[in-house]
C-alpha cells in the first residue's frame, strides 16, 4: 500500500480487517480516500471510499469481513507474522497475475505463489 500525489493511499493484495479501537468493541477497519488496485480483504469499509474493485472482498459494518488470521507470532522468516487460519477467504484470493510491482515473496521469504494462485496480504499459506 502507498499514497499516490493526491494524498490517496493506494491498496493491492492487502488485507485491512479486525482492526478494533478497544478490546471491548469492533470499529471500522480504515477511513478515510483509497484507489483499490483490486484483491484487497477490507473487513469493515466505514468511513472509506475506494473499494470494490475487480477481486476485492468487501465487509459492511453489520457484517465484516473476518480474515480467519492466527495471532502474531514467529512462522520462519525475521520478523513475526499473521498466519492464515483454515477456511481464510484470503488463501488464493490474490489477483491471478503478479505485476513486475508485486513481491515475488511473502514476508518470511517463501514464494509468493503456493497453490497455483498468491494469496492476500504479506503470509503464503503453504499447500505442501
Amino acid at each position: 500500500m502507498f499514497n499516490d500525489t493526491n494524498g490517496t493511499a493506494r491498496a493491492r493484495n492487502t488485507i485491512i480487517a479486525s482492526n478494533l479501537l478497544n478490546l471491548g468493541g469492533v470499529n471500522p477497519d480504515v477511513s478515510g480516500n483509497f484507489t483499490s488496485d483490486g484483491y484487497n480483504l477490507i473487513g469493515d469499509p466505514t468511513g472509506s471510499s475506494g473499494f470494490g474493485s475487480t477481486g476485492d472482498i468487501v465487509g459492511t459494518s453489520t457484517n465484516p469481513i473476518d480474515p480467519l488470521l492466527d495471532s502474531l507470532r514467529f512462522n520462519g522468516g525475521s520478523t513475526p507474522t499473521f498466519a492464515f487460519r483454515p477456511g481464510s477467504p484470503a488463501i488464493n484470493a490474490a489477483d491471478r497475475i503478479l505485476l513486475p510491482t508485486d513481491p515475488t515473496t511473502d514476508q518470511r521469504g517463501n514464494s509468493r505463489i503456493s497453490g497455483g494462485r498468491a494469496d492476500i496480504g504479506a503470509f503464503e499459506f503453504s499447500f505442501a
